[in-house]
């Protein structure tokens, strides 16, 4: 998705937004690249409890620079699978 995101669509920044103690996809997250920004307190609503959520980020350039390790990572990932 991040290939898409960048080569298809051209967008200059992606951004995740994954609730707080959701480890394992802020791995994935780190692990392609994306710098941790910071928190968002009470984002979302689940089930009647406020979510805080951490805000990662990728950008065009920074994409450029590793879009061969992230494409490695990917495959790997769906051999698993």
């Amino acid at each position: 998705m991040v290939q898409v995101a960048f080569e298809e669509l051209r967008l200059h920044r992606v951004v995740l937004r994954i609730a707080v103690g959701n480890r394992a996809s802020e791995r994935v997250a780190e692990k392609l690249g994306f710098t941790r920004e910071g928190v968002l307190r009470e984002e979302l609503e689940v089930h009647g409890k406020w979510l805080d959520h951490t805000v990662y980020s990728l950008l065009e350039h920074e994409y450029q620079n590793t879009s061969e390790e992230i494409a490695a990572i990917v495959e790997n990932r769906s051999k698993a699978l």
